[in-house]
């Protein structure tokens, strides 16, 4: 867990699914783009979570909160 940036238990899900969306669009404009290819991969393969959000057929929706809290 870092430590210099917590999420509250209900921002940590959408801030989750909104990295997610992000690298799946960074991955649709890049699609030639060896090294994402090979994240996306190996995302895939070693977290669950991350292909289920991956996944999803409505992650063009998800969109991070307009502010995260910084601890202090």
């Amino acid at each position: 867990m870092n430590t210099r940036v917590r999420h509250t238990p209900e921002a940590e899900g959408p801030f989750k699914a909104a990295l997610v969306a992000d690298l799946r669009a960074a991955a649709g404009r890049y699609p030639a783009d060896q090294a994402l290819r090979r994240l996306v991969a190996e995302l895939r393969a070693n977290s669950a979570r991350f292909a289920e959000l991956r996944s999803r057929r409505s992650w063009s929706a998800i969109r991070a909160p307009a502010r995260w809290t910084r601890a202090r």
